[in-house]
């Protein structure tokens, strides 16, 4: 509904006030709807990224942690041609571990050797 200036003067002087704020045209409307959702879809892209399925698992076994047992040990144990380093780092990420530091009789997956 649109006013008059005339009729703006005379409701403003009967104490109507015109509310602030911005007023979207139905194209601004569907400008902001369109924006939030590719941001919100752009959102579940970037948090689901992290959860994908590799395409090929490797079979896995659990081991206990010995008295004197070090993680360098236990990759040594089931790394491929003196791999150790490469091995280790990934037990690490398996188990998610932040340092190579062992529990006795703490439960560690490793992948089967062969």
């Amino acid at each position: 509904m649109t006013f008059s200036s005339a009729e703006i003067r005379l409701l403003e002087a009967n104490g109507f006030r015109r509310r602030p704020g911005v007023r979207l045209t139905r194209r601004g409307r569907a400008a902001v709807f369109l924006a939030g959702l590719l941001i919100a879809l752009a959102a579940v892209f970037v948090l689901a990224n992290g959860s994908v399925a590799t395409s090929h698992s490797e079979p896995l076994t659990t081991i206990q942690v010995g008295p004197g047992e070090t993680l360098w040990d236990i990759a040594s144990s089931v790394a491929v041609d003196g791999h150790t380093g490469d091995m280790v780092e990934h037990l690490k990420e398996l188990n998610h571990l932040s340092n190579s530091a062992l529990q006795i009789g703490q439960e560690l997956r490793v992948p089967l050797a062969g």
